[in-house]
């Protein structure tokens, strides 16, 4: 279970780029309210306790313990939750696309 609760790494860095994403965002309005942004920092930061698995075996740090595994789970479910919950309005009011014309061949009259 140590390996499955500490590889944090890559999830640290996926939320990470979100919130750089999310706050270098120039378009009026912002695909992303920037509060997501400042989420997920708060996210990549809570996810860091799950690194001390590797040094202790029992207690609040260690792979089963609340900082370690149980703060990770519920962060990543709020962020999930957050991440669908923005995702879904921003696709929704995203503009509709312009529908496709195909142009005419030109016609040639005899």
């Amino acid at each position: 279970m140590v390996l499955f609760v500490t590889p944090i790494g890559p999830f640290i860095v996926q939320n990470l780029a979100i919130a750089l994403a999310v706050f270098s965002d120039q378009n009026t309005p912002p695909v992303f309210p920037r509060w997501v942004g400042y989420a997920n920092i708060w996210v990549a930061l809570l996810f860091c306790p799950a690194a001390a698995a590797y040094f202790f075996k029992t207690g609040p740090l260690a792979w089963q313990g609340i900082f370690a595994f149980w703060l990770g789970l519920v962060m990543y479910t709020i962020w999930a939750f957050i991440m669908f919950i923005t995702l879904r309005r921003a696709i929704r009011t995203d503009e509709e696309p312009s529908p496709v014309t195909i142009p005419q061949s030109p016609t040639v009259q005899v």
